[in-house]
């Protein structure tokens, strides 16, 4: 043999070799590279979690065996030899591998490979109060009596003041990502620095702790996903954001942080006791700002707000009004009694929103501590709202059979838009009907609000089980937010124009839409008499009101048509105001709540890639940087992510 010959020869045997010896599975394409040690499979370095060495030698012998002798295979075909047919069948599957084998051996490494990915995925900071919430809802919990004393700062602390980033404004589709400053695309979120003298609560420490702990684990998916802000395709997970890249993520957790100077200033805050409405409230009142919010249930807001820690610090300046914005004479009511009270306004934030219509069995439970305070008090352990900081505005009488013309709507599919004016409107013009009222010196109209929602007002109001007998409020089971449980199969968010009451589209324009009119315009001369040059009105809105929506089906027509005329009003308003230094917008929330029926939240394996924080930040957003910045004052647009989208 030649000296080229038996070069040739080793190189065959050499690659023999390389492929009988070869790790399965590997990437055989040179344009894709070699993969990193990180980026191997678990397995793959971790075999000797699965053999020992004493196994792997036995099994050396005895494929040995066969090696040896190969007429011991014949023993397969008679019926001694069937315990040896489990071992050659391994064999084959290992080293000479049918399609269907391959096929079979891929789909089994995608389905590990996913569990891998949601297993990182569920890592991140934010799915841990998501899932808490999702376990809480589906499975009907009654929270702990621990939970009930729950604050902001222990399920989503609020962080102290620090520095944030410049925030670009950009045109929706222009291909750009909102920028951050260099340090703030490269510092993590969980390495800032509170303020100078700023003390920080252990839950907070505790949060930021157990988050350090995370960014030591593996963060890196098999299966790149698409950003929920930017669309770019990401592998590397966000230590807080399970949707979000790295550049997204950062940024809006630092938004999270965006504190502004707000003393001396007042605010009201439209649908202030749960969820956005709460978190944007305790944002100002720790920004300094006096806070008015309005909401249907005064006493159980009270309540919750007495429930943080830092409330001895904020209370003197928290005033709640119990307020039902299907009651328009009420409305007018409110905005004469602000007027009245309170020498100037600053900030409007009309967050209050009716999207699914929730029947009188939802709000029960809230009855008793709106009827008598003092039943929320029983034990003694929170603290609440002062007395003289509870009102309560309403046009309700339950002593008159024609209190407001709501009800009326519900027995005429063809009632108009006048019936939802006042019974009588000499009597809401001498007052009689439209009543503000202290909680000390009316417990009894003290509910007024909240007595409206037990009102029968539509078809369907008086059910409380279903066709096959499951109670569909269940009493004492409540959600994450001490909300009620609801076990309906339909609502409106999944019914299309034909299927919507006329009574829910009325309900869900007058909260969405024409309460937000009123307020802007009767309160305009409060907000021209601030002391300060820059005034602000967010109205919240949603995509569900944007026309160059790409994607939009055909349920739920109502709660698009009131967020579409909500930002008419800003694109229509909103250059007009800012000539009186008023600057007006409308804000998406982000996607932080599936309002669909509970049964189809059973299938839903990703939830909300945002939480109530995230939203709150997104409306305070304008506000916080035009107080800071004058040149970032901005009027008359749609804001989604923090950045202005088309309508």
């Amino acid at each position: 043999m030649d000296t080229a010959t038996a070069d040739q020869g080793s190189a065959t045997d050499q690659a023999r070799r390389r492929d009988e010896t070869a790790i399965p599975d590997q990437p055989t394409n040179t344009n894709q590279g070699k993969r990193p040690a990180d980026d191997l499979d678990s397995d793959t370095l971790a075999w000797r979690e699965y053999v020992t060495e004493e196994q792997l030698k036995n099994a050396e012998e005895v494929l040995q065996v066969f090696i040896d002798h190969p007429s011991l295979r014949q023993c397969l075909k008679v019926p001694d030899g069937a315990p040896l047919k489990p071992l050659f069948i391994v064999g084959r599957k290992l080293f000479a591998p049918t399609m269907n084998d391959k096929k079979a051996h891929q789909a089994d490494k995608k389905m590990k490979n996913k569990q891998k990915d949601r297993q990182i995925i569920s890592s991140s900071a934010i799915l841990k109060k998501k899932q808490l919430q999702k376990d809480m809802y589906m499975n009907a919990l009654t929270p702990a009596p621990d939970a009930l004393l729950l604050t902001s700062q222990v399920d989503d602390p609020i962080p102290a003041c620090t520095p944030a980033p410049q925030l670009t404004i950009a045109n929706e589709g222009d291909g750009q990502v909102e920028g951050t400053t260099d340090n703030a695309a490269t510092q993590s979120p969980y390495s800032q620095k509170d303020s100078e003298g700023t003390e920080r609560t252990q839950s907070d420490n505790a949060v930021q702790d157990e988050a350090q702990d995370d960014d030591s684990r593996p963060r890196l998916l098999k299966f790149a996903r698409k950003c929920c802000i930017c669309g770019i395709p990401y592998r590397e997970v966000h230590v807080f954001y399970h949707k979000m890249c790295l550049k997204c993520g950062d940024f809006n957790y630092q938004k999270r942080l965006e504190t502004s100077d707000l003393s001396n200033r007042t605010a009201l805050v439209t649908g202030g006791r749960v969820k956005i409405g709460f978190y944007v409230t305790l944002s100002l009142l720790r920004c300094g700002a006096t806070v008015i919010v309005t909401t249907r249930f005064p006493q159980d807001a009270g309540v919750r707000f007495g429930r943080e820690g830092d409330f001895a610090l904020w209370k003197h300046r928290l005033f709640v009004y119990g307020l039902d914005f299907r009651d328009v004479a009420a409305v007018h009511a409110f905005t004469a009694s602000v007027r009245v009270n309170f020498t100037h306004l600053d900030i409007l934030i009309n967050n209050a929103a009716q999207t699914v219509r929730k029947p009188p069995g939802f709000y029960k439970h809230l009855m008793a501590g709106e009827s008598d305070p003092a039943t929320l008090l029983k034990e003694g352990q929170v603290d609440r709202v002062d007395a003289d900081h509870l009102r309560v505005v309403s046009s309700f009488d339950p002593h008159r059979q024609n209190h407001t013309a709501i009800k009326a709507a519900g027995g005429n599919a063809n009632t108009t838009g006048n019936a939802l004016l006042p019974a009588d409107e000499a009597d809401a013009q001498k007052g009689t009907l439209a009543k503000t009222s202290t909680s000390a010196d009316a417990i009894g109209v003290a509910s007024g609000s909240a007595t409206l929602s037990q009102m029968v007002v539509m078809t369907g109001d008086d059910i409380h089980e279903d066709e096959h007998g499951t109670t569909l409020f269940p009493e004492g089971k409540l959600d994450a937010d001490l909300q009620q449980i609801d076990l309906r199969k339909v609502t409106s968010w999944v019914q299309p124009l034909q299927d919507i009451n006329v009574v829910e589209f009325v309900e869900c324009q007058a909260i969405n839409m024409m309460a937000p009119f009123v307020l802007n315009s009767e309160l305009k001369g409060l907000l021209d008499k601030s002391p300060h040059e820059d005034k602000y009105i967010v109205n919240v809105s949603a995509m569900e009101g944007q026309f160059y929506r790409k994607n939009k089906s055909d349920k739920h027509p109502h709660t698009n048509m009131a967020k579409a005329a909500l930002n008419m009003m800003t694109r229509t308003s909103g250059a007009g105001y800012a000539k009186d230094h008023i600057y007006m917008t409308s804000v998406d929330t982000g996607w932080i709540t599936d309002e669909n029926p509970s049964h189809l939240l059973e299938n839903r394996s990703d939830p909300p890639p945002l939480d109530d924080v995230d939203a709150a930040q997104r409306i305070l957003d304008p506000i916080y940087m035009g107080t800071k910045d004058a040149s970032k004052r901005i009027y008359g647009v749609f804001l989604k992510d923090y950045r202005v989208v088309r309508w």
